[in-house]
């Protein structure tokens, strides 16, 4: 599972992977990020580490309909998701625990669908 680094930029801290579009319409400043493939109704998986009140924003890109769901590490509920019929995907949460948090984005097409991911912290 691919882990997300962040890096400072001044009070906000992000992480791209990818979403340079969305990004810059929400005024947000974007550093280096991923791409990614999901095959036809299947789903992956990110891992970004994560201080308990962090206030986090992830949204995704996709030339398809995908979803994004966020898990808080320990007790594996979801803090956030966001199943709208759509490709953005966008969830914004305050981390609830210290720990790695899975990102699933997941594939709601009948076909392979290449999508962005972002992830900005505002400390």
């Amino acid at each position: 599972m691919p882990t997300l680094k962040f890096r400072n930029a001044s009070r906000w801290t992000t992480a791209r992977l990818s979403v340079v579009g969305l990004m810059v319409a929400l005024a947000l400043p974007v550093w280096a990020g991923t791409r990614g493939f999901v095959s036809a109704n299947s789903s992956k998986t990110y891992s970004i580490r994560l201080n308990a009140g962090d206030l986090e924003t992830i949204a995704a890109t996709g030339d398809g309909d995908i979803d994004m769901e966020v898990r808080c590490p320990q007790h594996n509920m979801v803090v956030a998701s966001d199943f709208d019929d759509d490709n953005i995907p966008v969830c914004v949460f305050d981390a609830p625990e210290s720990g790695s948090y899975t990102i699933k984005i997941i594939n709601a097409e009948s076909r392979a669908v290449e999508f962005d991911l972002t992830a900005t912290r505002r400390n």
